[in-house]
């Protein structure tokens, strides 16, 4: 219990606070009647519309490095915040009272830090956070130990792990072997066959790039 409130409380110290709203692009029924998966995974987002690119990343050796990008709604309200110096955690001005598309209006993806951390909120109270974090502070293996029924999932490159605890989904995805990206998502219960979908679909949201 004292691991798992420790695990809560540290996610928690890396991630920002947001609410949100959107539209959802329905799924498209083929002719042999099988419904298939709305266009970029819109599915992880509830009401979210369309998606945008997001570059996310730290300051890393002297200087602001971007490590990913994540797609994410437009529609959802959004915040987001950079650290300046690695230790320090700054909220982005542009992403204050408003959603993605309001922030990217703003100028948000034309700023010279790297985004560390987002959080975004669907109509029906889903709320996403991602945060980057060093490898140094929180690997998967300790994840691993906490969670040991944490499933894998990815590929070599690009390792992940999740696991599920009540309504919500925790993922550790390893973006080099010195960060990865923590995604936290607090939804509606599922059942577990549509956990395992939700991961793989929040796993192909993520695009690591190489560092500098």
């Amino acid at each position: 219990m004292a691991k798992r409130r420790l695990f809560r409380l540290a996610a928690a110290a890396l991630l920002l606070i947001a609410a949100g709203t959107g539209e959802r692009a329905p799924g498209m029924v083929t002719a042999a009647g099988i419904r298939e998966k709305p266009a970029y995974f819109t599915d992880v987002y509830p009401d979210g519309g369309e998606l945008a690119d997001i570059p996310m990343g730290t300051f890393d050796d002297g200087e602001q490095k971007t490590l990913c990008s994540v797609k994410m709604p437009r529609g959802c309200r959004f915040r987001a915040g950079y650290t300046p110096d690695g230790l320090t955690n700054v909220m982005i001005e542009e992403t204050r009272g408003g959603t993605l598309e309001s922030a990217l209006e703003r100028g948000l993806t034309e700023q010279p830090y790297a985004i560390c951390r987002a959080r975004l909120q669907a109509s029906d109270n889903t709320d996403i956070e991602f945060a980057v974090i060093s490898a140094a502070n929180w690997t998967m293996e300790n994840l691993k130990g906490y969670a040991p029924d944490a499933a894998e999932l990815g590929n070599s490159r690009n390792p992940a792990v999740y696991y599920t605890d009540a309504a919500a989904l925790h993922l550790y995805y390893c973006l080099s072997p010195e960060h990865a990206l923590l995604v936290h998502y607090l939804g509606k219960p599922l059942e577990q066959t549509e956990w395992e979908q939700l991961a793989e679909n929040l796993y192909g949201l993520i695009e690591a790039v190489s560092e500098n």
